[in-house]
């Protein structure tokens, strides 16, 4: 259960572009943009923000991003995050194997040298406190130029942001991830491997009853990494609200 009451109708401009945003890009409206819209500057501040992002930060390969926002989401316990990144790895063509391994990438043979040199550095960035050795850096920089770690640091930073917003709301999965489906072949049963946080998210006590409250037809959402509707307040500033 969230923290605060959500809000479930709209009122006022902001919170109805918000929602129309949301409806219209996820067929939903996220529960964090509920909990965001019961403060104005918040709302604002999270669209402006996420409109940067998605806009302005496109130096990453957005496989590479996907990881970093997952683990970091992982490490800090956002269901939320976790449930929709789940969905989100699988619609942006990411391996199934990678998808279900992030939670456990050190014991995995499935992620290249690349890809450990982002999920070492995410998870001594978000570790508490930050752990970032310089050798964890100098791994990074053979793999990455300095315009993409500084994209990366800040994707990190961001989702660490985001994560700890939802979690600290209480905001549970919507159920994004019951509509992937993901070929039997692709990695063992998730739900014997309780460290794997893509047997969380189909924990039936953290979705909603109402299957009305569902994400539609997976095929219809967003693919770019940037537009995770745990941002959907993004819509306030492209509708013109923030400025």
């Amino acid at each position: 259960m969230a923290n605060v009451t959500l809000v479930e109708h709209p009122k006022g401009i902001l919170q109805r572009l918000a929602f129309a945003y949301s409806r219209k890009r996820f067929h939903t409206v996220a529960d964090p943009a509920r909990a965001a819209a019961r403060h104005g500057g918040v709302l604002v501040a999270f669209g402006a923000l996420e409109t940067v992002a998605d806009r302005g930060w496109r130096k990453l390969d957005p496989h590479l991003r996907w990881l970093a926002v997952q683990a970091a989401a992982g490490a800090i316990g956002c269901s939320w995050c976790t449930d929709f990144g789940y969905f989100e790895g699988l619609q942006q063509g990411v391996d199934p194997r990678k998808v279900r391994d992030v939670a456990t990438w050190r014991d995995s043979d499935v992620y290249d040298d690349r890809e450990r040199a982002v999920l070492e550095y995410t998870e001594a960035a978000t570790a508490q406190p930050a752990r970032v050795g310089q050798d964890v850096v100098e791994r990074l920089a053979n793999h990455l130029s300095d315009e993409e770690i500084v994209e990366l640091v800040a994707w990190v930073a961001l989702e660490n942001f985001r994560s700890r917003f939802n979690a600290g709301m209480g905001l549970r999965s919507q159920g994004f991830s019951d509509n992937c489906k993901v070929p039997d072949t692709a990695a063992p049963d998730i739900a014997s491997r309780p460290n794997d946080r893509a047997s969380r998210v189909h924990d039936p006590a953290t979705r909603p009853g109402d299957p009305a409250t569902r994400p539609g037809d997976p095929a219809t959402r967003p693919r770019d990494p940037a537009t995770r509707p745990s941002h959907a307040v993004t819509g306030i500033a492209e509708g013109g609200a923030a400025g």
